[in-house]
């Protein structure tokens, strides 16, 4: 993934995050009076499940709304207005750079709260109840550690807390550990690291800490029914904590200790409304989840209209293969550079759309700044071709030599299908003749490579070679998509292939000029 497109997932997931967060702000007191502070806290888990759906591959034809559209067509590197790569480049390299220097800060700013917190603690020795009891009292009990948890309790934690009072509070920080609550603590403090530039993860971290402590209040009383009083009281003696604590739970910073206590006198769900809450909230879930995954923008929607969405991948004898996506005006020029085996190579290409529905893809590669080949391509939308300049010695057991690219056109909507002749009669219908050809009187062949499926429909054209070049190639290339072909067959099956095809003009055949294709 290149910095372009972590860019643009990185805006897809932080508007779904975004979205999902506002809808579970909406829920959380609904889902609290219906079936229990667990169910609304369980609810938080929308967030992460929505960032996952959109990082699945997309719905090409989802209905993305306008605003989103706009959203990421402003900001997003892949879906500018960029006339090469270059500019490209630089735009997506300098958002990534911006935008790991603010995760590296925050996630600084983060790991500085938590040693506040662990100075302020002071001196922490064990206990031989498998406690560890700290110097100071602010913020204890709490527990820390994302891996080996451990329950800090204050200096007068025997001479405060009644023996009942100090079971319940052990009871309340071992249910953090057992339901993974110091895990989701750290995964929240990674999305706002991730997501550091959106104001609304940081403002509802303190609501998802608050519905976590609900939570758990909920647990401990469900566990001892008889004690809601003296737990109560025992919430009523904690001393609220003077720093935050990112990796871990403790009795509070700033807590809404009226709202928990008011808690206590609800009566837990039955076990048949958490059941029925437990449905509501997955079936919700995986609602959500396709809809944040249906939404986003596939290739093709994101294409601002006027413009061509070219993907090349470009590969150099066996080497590593180097892939980049442009998005340019229709006949937009771009440049495409890679370093090879000691050489710097270019691929200066320019796409615009082509006649009966073609994209016309039109390159010339260079070597150190010298012409190699000027190969042309035509393609349907959306759909891949490849050209090859150089050898292919794999049949022979050897390696291929020379310079395979794969280009991809995509103009804005849905990708066109190839739609083959059935007439057999036509199915290799000669092609137009170029009409300054038959004015000028010149002749000339056109070596196609034509790629085919299984029932001999065409998927790909290519121009090998053509004399004179510059003439012939888009009225042949038009030409043989509209061929139909036998195709070859291997045990009995047909198969895919690619043939060969020269496509002759002669200007002093009659009717003002012929082509005739030998397959």
């Amino acid at each position: 993934m290149d910095s372009a497109e972590f860019v643009r997932s990185l805006v897809e997931t932080a508007i779904a995050s975004s979205a999902a967060i506002l809808l579970v702000m909406l829920l959380r007191r609904v889902l609290r009076a219906a079936f229990g502070a667990r169910l609304a806290y369980a609810a938080w888990w929308l967030v992460p499940v929505a960032i996952i759906a959109v990082l699945l591959p997309a719905a090409r034809d989802g209905a993305v709304p306008p605003s989103v559209q706009v959203l990421m067509q402003a900001v997003m590197p892949t879906t500018g207005s960029a006339l090469d790569a270059t500019s490209t480049a630089d735009r997506s390299a300098w958002l990534f750079a911006f935008w790991l220097a603010g995760a590296c800060a925050s996630a600084l700013w983060f790991l500085g709260q938590q040693r506040a917190f662990r100075r302020v603690l002071g001196r922490v020795q064990a206990r031989g109840d498998g406690l560890f009891q700290a110097q100071s009292i602010a913020g204890l009990p709490a527990v820390m550690g994302v891996w080996r948890p451990r329950i800090v309790v204050p200096a007068d934690f025997d001479d405060r807390y009644g023996p009942e009072e100090r079971t319940l509070l052990r009871e309340h920080e071992r249910a953090h550990i057992r339901h993974g609550d110091l895990q989701s603590n750290a995964l929240a403090v990674l999305l706002r690291c991730v997501f550091w530039f959106n104001p609304l993860l940081h403002a509802v971290a303190r609501h998802f800490r608050h519905d976590q402590e609900l939570a758990c209040d909920q647990r401990v009383i469900a566990r001892h029914p008889q004690a809601r009083r003296c737990y109560g009281e025992a919430m009523l003696k904690t001393q609220l904590a003077a720093q935050p604590l990112p990796l871990g739970c403790h009795w509070g910073f700033s807590h809404p200790l009226k709202e928990r206590i008011a808690m206590l006198k609800v009566p837990a769900p039955t076990k048949r409304r958490r059941l029925a809450g437990a449905a509501f909230l997955l079936v919700f879930g995986l609602a959500s989840a396709y809809a944040a995954w249906a939404m986003q923008p596939g290739d093709a929607a994101a294409i601002p209209a006027g413009n061509i969405q070219v993907k090349l991948s470009l590969q150099i004898d066996d080497g590593a293969i180097q892939e980049n996506t442009y998005v340019v005006p229709e006949g937009g020029r771009f440049v495409m550079s890679a370093t090879a085996g000691g050489h710097e190579w270019n691929i200066d290409a320019t796409a615009a759309p082509g006649k009966d529905e073609l994209l016309m893809f039109d390159s010339r590669l260079s070597r150190d700044g010298k012409l190699m080949e000027a190969p042309k391509i035509g393609l349907r939308n959306g759909q891949p071709g490849v050209i090859q300049v150089g050898t292919d010695h794999s049949a022979a057991g050897g390696k291929f030599e020379g310079v395979r690219i794969e280009v991809t056109l995509t103009q804005s909507g849905p990708p066109v299908a190839v739609e083959a002749n059935a007439d057999p009669a036509a199915a290799l219908a000669p092609p137009a003749y170029p009409r300054q050809a038959v004015e000028q009187k010149l002749d000339g062949t056109v070596m196609l490579l034509v790629d085919m499926d299984a029932d001999g429909r065409v998927t790909g054209v290519q121009v090998d070679h053509a004399e004179p070049a510059g003439v012939f190639e888009a009225a042949a290339i038009e030409a043989a998509w509209k061929w139909r072909f036998t195709p070859a067959r291997k045990d009995g099956k047909a198969v895919p292939g690619r043939v060969k095809v020269p496509v002759t003009f002669k200007a002093d055949r009659p009717a003002a000029g012929s082509a005739t294709p030998k397959a």
